[in-house]
């Protein structure tokens, strides 16, 4: 997700985030949780953030945006784009894997 902001053309310059240590460039973000704590703290780049307990896909249905799904696995998170029918790389059945859910809606 961070690579797609940065190719973007995102300013990710306040995000202080765990990165790769890989000698490439870009560096990736390495947490799902501390890119979403810091896209919540971006209302007026990426909207206000909507929460969500016990959810299957059919709720952002026709809907495109930003996903995060906390605590999916055990203390691993998931961070997404979402087009409204499917993620880009994550599963369906990850959603009943969450904890929580987290929607940032895109226009």
């Amino acid at each position: 997700m961070g690579v797609a902001l940065e190719k973007s053309k995102v300013d990710m310059s306040t995000f202080h985030g765990a990165r790769c240590w890989q000698g490439h460039a870009p560096k990736h973000i390495l947490r799902a949780q501390e890119l979403a704590d810091w896209i919540s703290r971006k209302p007026h780049y990426f909207g206000t953030t909507s929460t969500y307990k016990n959810v299957t896909q059919a709720k952002f249905s026709g809907k495109k945006g930003i996903l995060f799904i906390q605590h999916g696995w055990g203390a691993t998170d998931h961070i997404d784009l979402w087009d409204g029918t499917s993620m880009k790389v994550g599963e369906p059945e990850y959603f009943s894997l969450g904890k929580e859910v987290w929607f940032w809606k895109l226009n």
